[in-house]
């Protein structure tokens, strides 16, 4: 078991910024990794004021809103032929399904903070994995 506490007291300064071409304006979202096993990751992500953010989700996620709000946009699979909006804001919990396609529209001018809960993890590579892949590849006839 493992515990990540304290959430809501995560300075600023902790979380790692990631550049994105998915956003439309700063191209910024920051991420700080709580807890990673194959079991599940917990996350905290925070959008900055004002900004907006597409993703593609290719697994099932669960976010908790932990402050600021934001308009989500989204479309649904198969074929994405319609969208639909909801604001969240401190308190509310959003399930996306594989396969959603979502913006988020940061509201107001504070940030937007939401704890993300995804089991099982995703699967990502190690190092080792990807060097073993590198290796038969490139050493088979």
């Amino acid at each position: 078991m493992q515990v990540a506490k304290q959430l809501a007291k995560v300075k600023e300064e902790e979380y790692k910024e990631v550049n994105t071409v998915l956003s439309k304006k700063v191209g910024k979202i920051k991420i700080r990794r709580l807890i990673r096993e194959p079991e599940g990751h917990i996350s905290l992500e925070y959008f900055l004021p004002c900004d907006v953010i597409s993703m593609g989700f290719w697994h099932a996620e669960c976010h908790y809103v932990l402050g600021g709000k934001a308009k989500i946009t989204y479309s649904v699979p198969p074929l994405h032929q319609r969208t639909f909006e909801v604001v969240v804001e401190t308190g509310d919990a959003i399930l996306y399904e594989r396969g959603d396609q979502v913006t988020w529209e940061v509201l107001g001018n504070e940030p937007y903070c939401h704890i993300c809960f995804i089991m099982p993890a995703v699967p990502l590579p190690t190092g080792d994995q990807l060097v073993a892949k590198v290796y038969k590849e490139y050493t088979s006839p």
